[in-house]
């Protein structure tokens, strides 16, 4: 059985979670102070997403930037 630790970044209080793994498969999480938590670390640790967040140039827009999501 391998350990890994992670930082949840659901809500703003940045639990230390420890994840129990045995292959590909969650075993235990331990660490959360909410039930979020332990959702957060399985898929994580399943399917890994991010989400970046950036600007664009917008030439002769009204506005000069446009924020993009992707």
């Amino acid at each position: 059985m391998v350990k890994e630790s992670l930082v949840c970044i659901i809500c703003p209080k940045a639990c230390n979670l420890e994840i129990e793994l045995e292959g590909r498969e969650v075993k235990s999480v331990t660490g959360h102070q909410c039930k979020r938590g332990v959702a957060y670390a399985e898929k994580e640790f399943i399917n890994p997403e991010r989400e970046l967040a950036s600007t664009v140039i917008i030439k002769n827009g009204v506005l000069p930037l446009l924020p993009v999501r992707s």
